[in-house]
């Protein structure tokens, strides 16, 4: 699927990379073609990077390429279209670290440089890679929950994609957490696909076999929101659900209670930080290979705290989570 950045869609995180590409770094003046591809729609945090990067790009202009990709193969392919395109530079967050890396090398043989965002690449010549903490915070949020439970009891892990670089660091944190809390035990484990109605029915049957389960880690919102379902469709009051990328819909779940914590990852913060440093690179300054956004948990004492302003270092991505969060989440 092709779709230009203004009408909204993920491409205006497109902007971040304003990268030159064979002929030469593209000027500050110039309105580079960027090619992005990424998993599709049915991850809303992928549109909160989509609009912290809009913002930023619609100040500085960019001609943004978007195709989707469900899976590796397509990836390869959306690559292949994209450098088809003459792209000036590629923007990827991968569905595969190691897969990707032959559509990267594909990159750099056409002498068009790549930005990773949210994942990284194995191998390959990347700009940079703008990521949050993955594994810190699967163990943040896996050590908030585990200590929340008194140190006991019993908890299922919600995976999304262990193939995808993202779900396996915040598996391996998770597993790191679990390590420290003896009296912890993990009885299920399912991978989930990143998707509310999968995770529903996956935390369904964990349910069925474990009905005394005391909590649920899903490594998304998407997964936490399917096994939030799946409790309430039993009347289930006492199990707390985590989720994972502080999607509006979830933050407005934690105020609500419906939802234990997310750890936020600034995803808004993310998106404009892609640009700003497309900029720097657009204007052949050097910029750092790896850049590490802050990630927190974010539960409901701390998402009124923010809410009231009453929490002096909030970044600007998180106040405007948890105000939109405030508001009912409005399209």
């Amino acid at each position: 699927m092709l779709i230009n950045w203004k009408t909204g869609l993920l491409g205006a995180a497109l902007a971040a990379i304003l990268i030159g590409n064979a002929n030469g770094v593209a000027s500050a003046a110039d309105k580079p073609t960027i090619g992005f591809t990424s998993l599709g729609f049915f991850v809303p945090a992928l549109a909160e990077a989509r609009d912290g990067a809009l913002a930023k790009a619609e100040e500085l202009g960019a001609k943004i390429e978007y195709i989707t990709a469900d899976d590796p193969p397509t990836q390869q392919t959306a690559v292949e279209n994209l450098l088809a395109k003459k792209v000036d530079v590629l923007a990827i967050d991968p569905n595969d670290s190691q897969a990707i890396s032959e559509a990267v090398k594909l990159a750099n043989k056409a002498n068009v440089p790549v930005v990773m965002w949210v994942g990284s690449a194995k191998s390959g010549d990347v700009a940079s890679t703008i990521v949050s903490d993955e594994k810190q915070g699967g163990y943040d949020i896996a050590h908030w929950l585990f200590e929340k439970l008194g140190g006991k009891g019993k908890v299922a892990l919600l995976q999304g994609a262990k193939a995808h670089q993202a779900g396996a660091l915040r598996e391996e944190g998770f597993r790191q957490a679990l390590s420290e809390f003896p009296n912890i035990e993990l009885v299920d484990y399912a991978e989930a696909q990143w998707a509310r109605d999968v995770g529903e029915r996956a935390a369904s049957n964990m349910l069925t076999k474990t009905p005394d389960l005391n909590a649920i880690v899903a490594l998304n919102d998407e997964m936490a929101h399917g096994a939030i379902a799946a409790a309430e469709s039993r009347d289930l009051k006492n199990i707390l659900i985590t989720g994972y990328n502080g999607q509006c819909d979830a933050i407005k779940a934690v105020l609500d209670g419906t939802m234990a914590a997310t750890l936020y990852q600034p995803f808004r913060d993310i998106g404009a930080k892609v640009v700003e440093v497309a900029v720097d690179v657009a204007a052949g300054k050097t910029v750092d290979n790896h850049i590490n956004m802050p990630a927190i948990v974010l539960d409901k004492a701390l998402a009124e705290q923010v809410a009231s302003g009453t929490v002096a270092n909030a970044s600007a991505g998180l106040i405007a989570s948890v105000k939109r969060a405030v508001s009912g989440c409005p399209k």
